[in-house]
């Protein structure tokens, strides 16, 4: 393997993109007017740019083909930009790098994880954004994990956790030390049910949430919003009749919910907000039925009818039932569908979590 440097992160340039990956400092243009181009309009503002369409809508968790390069888009709508994304490395500029790709993740027993691509090259003694996530590798080129770095600290995973200084514990980690001892002398482990813990970052700033709950049965979340932790998910449950839990858009607020019906013949799928320290449902919620529900409604005498049917949910008028359901097309359906891959669930035990919130 060689190595070489492509872009050495500055820890002061680094805290600058504590809330999103990029900022100020790219200088893609020197004019911070929309430029039109392809069938959408670049924008910019004081954290980056991003690539807005003309119903309002903009890129995001998403590459895209402008003017004969590709681009990624993160949650956030922000283009990244000097980072690897899906294994391909994107220039200053933004543009995804031909000379640069097949990035991936290596490892041993001796030394941990380290980070090459298709050229042989790999990063040492630096920070390097992955996946909207960044990492630091040391002169061996392995990653450093549970360790400060620059004043940063970095967790078990490797990845560097925004807004946790050292050797000073800030309120809101005190906030959640408090909220971890309270639920673990309120909810016991069981065989098949261990209490575990995660933070995550389901907002935009740089204060992550709490994730408590019993694994397999429920779950609950907390933000930090002015000045204290507040549960904004108190033991919701999920792993039956047919609740397959809550999933996370990262840094979007967007939370949602997967849950059937009727032998999985019905599927209904739920979004909430994060916002103003409140977790608030959509409008609207979303079902999928195997037969025209409208007709047969929670009847078990459908099996003449087995086509797909779509529809569209008042949140304030659920209660009325599905007489108020609105039939719409797969199309449509599929329009309203939005990116909630991570799953919220915890992972550490108290102690871990604890050593974390230091």
């Amino acid at each position: 393997m060689r190595k070489f440097e492509k872009k050495i992160f500055k820890m002061s340039s680094l805290k600058k993109l504590a809330a999103t990956v990029l900022s100020a400092a790219f200088v893609f243009t020197a004019s911070v007017i929309p430029t039109e181009a392809a069938s959408g309009t670049w924008n910019s503002d004081g954290s980056g740019w991003w690539y807005s369409y003309s119903d309002g809508s903009y890129a995001q968790n998403t590459w895209g083909d402008i003017d004969g390069s590709w681009y990624y888009f993160g949650a956030n709508g922000y283009m990244d930009y000097s980072s690897y994304r899906d294994g391909y490395w994107l220039n200053a500029d933004g543009t995804c790098s031909t000379g640069y790709s097949g990035g991936h993740w290596e490892g041993n027993n001796t030394g941990g994880w380290w980070y090459t691509d298709a050229s042989g090259w790999y990063p040492v003694s630096q920070w390097l954004w992955i996946d909207g996530k960044c990492y630091y590798f040391k002169a061996s080129g392995f990653m450093a994990t549970d360790e400060w770095v620059d004043g940063c600290y970095l967790d078990k995973s490797g990845a560097w956790v925004p807004g946790k200084k050292k050797g000073a514990q800030t309120a809101w980690m005190a906030a959640y030390e408090k909220v971890v001892n309270d639920y673990a002398s309120k909810n016991k482990e069981t065989k098949y049910g261990k209490i575990r813990y995660a933070l995550i970052y389901l907002d935009g700033d740089d204060i992550p949430e709490l994730v408590c709950g019993k694994q397999g049965y429920y779950v609950s979340l907390y933000t930090y919003y002015n000045n204290k932790a507040v549960c904004v998910m108190d033991n919701w449950a999920y792993g039956a009749g047919g609740n397959v839990g809550y999933s996370y858009s990262e840094r979007t607020g967007l939370v949602s919910n997967s849950n059937s019906d009727m032998a999985g013949s019905i599927r209904y799928i739920t979004y909430y907000e994060l916002k103003n320290g409140k977790l608030q449902q959509t409008d609207y919620y979303y079902c999928t039925a195997s037969y025209n529900l409208k007709s047969y409604g929670f009847d078990w005498k459908h099996s003449s009818d087995a086509d797909y049917h779509y529809y569209r949910i008042p949140t304030k008028k659920s209660s009325s039932g599905y007489k108020n359901y609105e039939e719409i097309s797969k199309a449509t359906y599929d329009s309203y569908q939005k990116e909630t891959s991570g799953y919220i669930q915890g992972g550490s035990t108290k102690d871990e979590i604890l050593g974390n919130l230091k």
